[in-house]
């Protein structure tokens, strides 16, 4: 189910489009399995086309790209990717093509490292509209040695932000570069939910993302320690 096509030409927004990211770790309990309200959501949409940008592979093969979009069919990671491993600085890119066209007005990503090793972690995540790149965050720095625990005090981020005049289309880019070199180096994502103007990016820890981790059985998210 994991489709592959071919990158595109680039144009910058993201310093017009986007306001500055709040990057805040949090509990992996709060990390949502599934965004009903995401145009991104599987369930929710599932006329959606979920692919890989040419040279961008999952590993290991049993892991399936619409779990970083509210499914769980991984044996391996339920409700997480997992990249093959690349050396530091690969830029994996996923490719959604959505039922409709859409005006991205903010979105919430979850990523998590290992805790011991900061094995898994990306240093920046960057977000296309058609061509056009409406977001781009640093995470880390680009020596290979930080982690997500030593910069923001968890293993388990969520990303989020809001855009303005982010381009009406339905044909979105979403890119993640690895930050370690090695075995264990291929980044982690746990989940993408991307919003329209009606509906607003969940604050971590508020009450209600509790009652919405609780009602969708959050505590069942799967990690495979023994893959990194």
């Amino acid at each position: 189910m994991n489709k592959v096509w071919g990158l595109v030409g680039v144009v910058v927004c993201f310093s017009t489009c986007a306001h500055a990211a709040v990057i805040t770790p949090v509990a992996n309990p709060l990390v949502p399995v599934s965004s009903p309200s995401s145009v991104f959501d599987f369930n929710a949409h599932p006329g959606n086309v979920y692919g890989l940008n040419l040279g961008t592979v999952l590993n290991p093969n049993g892991i399936d790209l619409r779990d970083l979009f509210g499914m769980g069919y991984s044996a391996t990671e339920a409700h997480n990717v997992l990249f093959k491993d690349q050396s530091k600085g690969f830029v994996n890119s996923v490719h959604v093509i959505l039922e409709n066209p859409v005006q991205l007005s903010s979105y919430a990503l979850y990523l998590q490292e290992d805790s011991v090793s900061g094995s898994r972690s990306a240093r920046e995540f960057r977000l296309f509209a058609g061509s056009t790149m409406i977001d781009d965050v640093t995470l880390l720095d680009t020596t290979g040695t930080q982690k997500y625990m030593g910069v923001y005090g968890g293993d388990n981020l969520q990303i989020s932000n809001t855009l303005t005049n982010a381009p009406l289309t339905n044909d979105y880019t979403l890119q993640f570069v690895q930050n370690q070199d090695g075995a264990f180096g291929g980044v982690r994502a746990e989940e993408f939910a991307g919003f329209t103007t009606s509906e607003a990016v969940p604050e971590p820890g508020s009450a209600a993302l509790v009652a919405v981790g609780v009602a969708l059985g959050v505590a069942g998210r799967r990690r495979g320690r023994g893959n990194g």
